[in-house]
């Protein structure tokens, strides 16, 4: 589906106090070289395309492209 085996990113977040030093885009750095290491050609990631932390802004400029969207639904009580 993806081109061939894959890294999954699960998470990445910092700290509200700590956003604005590049950490994400040191830390992202790091995972994507670890996984090219391993011999992945491929890195996948989930990202809330309306969060206001510019999360998909660093993720493209990392090289990432939007490639599927979907729509989580969720019920309070």
């Amino acid at each position: 589906m993806r081109g061939g085996p894959f890294g999954y990113i699960t998470a990445l977040g910092v700290r509200l106090d700590a956003r604005g030093q590049g950490l994400a885009r040191t830390l992202l750095a790091h995972v994507l070289r670890a996984l090219r290491e391993a011999g992945l050609e491929h890195a996948v990631l989930d990202v809330d395309a309306d969060s206001p932390t510019g999360a998909l802004g660093l993720y493209q400029s990392l090289g990432f492209t939007v490639t599927d969207r979907s729509i989580s639904l969720v019920k309070r009580s």
